[in-house]
């Protein structure tokens, strides 16, 4: 948990700057269309990334994920598109840092 919120905070201090390539309301924009539209692909891509990003920096770490055993892809972006909708606020936010925020507290509450 601990590296977890030591990443969250890296994150949160890095957005900051603000020279994402991808913001909340661009990822949101990808992730709000139909399953075959290219915005779609886009979405999933983007949070598979992040979210094998973050196992791997656990793992150089040996640090414990939250993440439930089973968790599939799909989950994952259901997770960061409610957390976007819900999040209006953060938006502006590099969209990693929110991928990371919103799996987070779906899977990190202590």
């Amino acid at each position: 948990m601990r590296s977890f919120l030591a990443l969250v905070m890296l994150a949160a201090s890095i957005g900051r700057v603000n020279a994402a390539f991808v913001d909340g309301n661009k990822l949101l924009e990808w992730c709000s269309g139909n399953e075959t539209a290219p915005g779609q692909m886009a979405c999933i891509a983007f949070v598979a990334g992040v979210s094998d990003s973050l196992d791997t920096i656990r793992d150089l770490n040996n640090a414990k994920g939250c993440t439930p055993t089973g968790v599939t892809l799909g989950q994952s972006v259901d997770v960061v598109r409610k957390y976007l909708y819900l999040h209006p606020e953060q938006r502006h936010v590099a969209a990693a840092m929110l991928v990371v925020s919103a799996l987070g507290a779906a899977w990190c509450k202590q």
